[in-house]
């Protein structure tokens, strides 16, 4: 068990028993009512760097009554500083009557240390890292604690939107087109708190819009409008294309005053605000998703979520394009795995190549045609085994298999890939390589730049506060031996 803790000196405390401070370093405690002018000067330093910090923080006594909070928790709270003391916790903060179960202030006065919770907090609007720090006397008593909110809201979403698009997957292997996009609108949904969405597919020449799904809930509460399927020409549609002509996510949190806006067919939902995300391929957009009327505005971070899974799901909606395509006909098959810059392979089940379509440089045999020859004579034996455990499991059980690996290809090095393996003819595959090397790097380099981030921004605040306290340290013992301050301490 933590055993973190804040002491304090008896003559800080208040006629009611409670301390008499907002909050300070461990073994000292800086006093509101000091009459000296170094304390003072010291104090209203301390007090800015408090509320200059962006974590929501709070010194709560055993009563669970707020004695001081930042700026940060107030603005949270949406009150005043001066208005949040005084207040039960529980009461501000969650709306309750009652100190709920899960407080781990009410667990720091019980245990005696150092208590940690990840909240969400549905009236705070977000995701909380909470950690509470016990607050003693001289004698050891216990006087309260100091209340660390962080609001890990961006990151929960982030770690949620990396699930999510796993459960696409999954849900995409059993499930038609139609109900996989509903299912990704759906998610969009949740993820920004919206009402209603859309996802539509776009020519290659960008002229027209072909009107595919909308969320279940814009079916079920605000659209009756037609158009299922139907073909619109993009010079006609309304400002929700923008995103097309414009190439980037857009956000409209005043709708009803946009001055290009068109009017709605009838039935069509009412919009407030919405967010637009163009999916690109190349250079070309292939597709718009998006959502609207959220309750509050659409930021950054709504465009960075949305978009990443809007990235993700195409993926997995070309996959079940193709694989709808195989039961149409051999023909239009044919031609849309033309069109695919994967790469594809029949084959049987043992593992013999029937067919390819793929660029010589791509593959890791590369001396002559792989038709006709057997996967395990060609690649190492790990990649062979993955390969005949895949297909057998492809047909014993048919349904699509996927799975990762890398290879070693000539003049290009290593490279992972992603793979998806169908059921064909009788005892035959349909496997679809996807190079993700790219996206692998680009998947780590986005994580060791938000840690980099983190730990940068950990490292600059206590540097900052720790400069603070050195020269409020080398000023005291400059005045001892009768010199000048050496540092003049500005305001921040």
């Amino acid at each position: 068990m933590n055993k973190s803790k804040i002491l304090i000196k008896n003559n800080d405390m208040n006629a009611a028993g409670s301390p008499d401070f907002t909050i300070g370093k461990p073994a000292q405690l800086i006093r509101q009512d000091s009459t000296d002018m170094g304390d003072n000067r010291t104090w209203d330093e301390w007090e800015k760097t408090f509320d200059a910090i962006p974590d929501l923080i709070a010194i709560i006594d055993t009563n669970h009554r707020i004695i001081k909070a930042n700026k940060a928790m107030a603005n949270k709270l949406g009150c005043l500083t001066t208005e949040a003391v005084g207040c039960h916790c529980f009461e501000v903060a969650h709306g309750l009557e009652a100190v709920p179960d899960f407080c781990p202030h009410a667990k720091s006065l019980v245990s005696g240390n150092e208590e940690h919770s990840d909240l969400v907090h549905y009236r705070l609007g977000g995701s909380f890292d909470v950690t509470t720090t016990p607050i003693y006397d001289a004698e050891g008593k216990l006087t309260g604690s100091v209340h660390v909110a962080r609001d890990i809201t961006i990151r929960r979403k982030r770690e949620n939107l990396m699930k999510e698009n796993l459960a696409l997957g999954e849900f995409a292997l059993n499930h038609s087109i139609h109900d996989l996009l509903i299912y990704m609108i759906d998610k969009a949904e949740q993820f920004t708190g919206s009402q209603i969405g859309f996802f539509h597919f776009l020519a290659a020449d960008e002229t027209q819009i072909s009107l595919q799904a909308w969320s279940t809930n814009t079916l079920k509460n605000f659209c009756s409008a037609e158009g299922n399927a139907l073909h619109y020409p993009v010079d006609k549609a309304g400002v929700w294309v923008d995103c097309v002509r414009e190439r980037r996510p857009l956000i409209h949190n005043d709708y009803a005053n946009l001055p290009h806006q068109r009017g709605m067919p009838e039935g069509h939902a009412t919009v407030v605000r919405e967010l637009t995300i163009p999916i690109i391929r190349g250079d070309k957009v292939v597709a718009i998703l998006g959502i609207g009327n959220k309750a509050e505005d659409y930021d950054e971070s709504d465009v960075e979520l949305v978009s990443q899974f809007a990235n993700f799901s195409w993926e997995y909606i070309v996959s079940k394009r193709f694989e709808e395509a195989l039961h149409q006909s051999e023909q239009y098959a044919r031609a849309l795995l033309d069109a695919i810059p994967d790469l594809i392979f029949r084959m049987s089940r043992d593992g013999t190549y029937l067919d390819y379509k793929a660029m010589k440089e791509d593959l890791f045999y590369q001396r002559d045609s792989i038709i006709g020859k057997n996967n395990r004579d060609l690649t190492p034996p790990d990649f062979a085994d993955l390969v005949d455990s895949s297909i057998r499991m492809a047909l014993d059980q048919n349904k699509m298999v996927m799975f990762e690996y890398q290879l070693s290809v000539p003049n290009s090095g290593m490279r992972d890939f992603e793979a998806r393996m169908v059921p064909g003819a009788p005892n035959e595959v349909i496997a679809i390589s996807r190079d993700i090397t790219e996206r692998k790097k680009t998947d780590e380099s986005l994580k060791r730049k938000i840690s980099e981030m983190e730990l940068f921004n950990r490292m600059m605040i206590d540097r900052e506060l720790k400069m603070i306290e050195l020269k409020k340290e080398i000023n005291i013992l400059s005045k001892r031996l009768g010199e000048e301050d050496r540092y003049i301490i500005h305001n921040k």
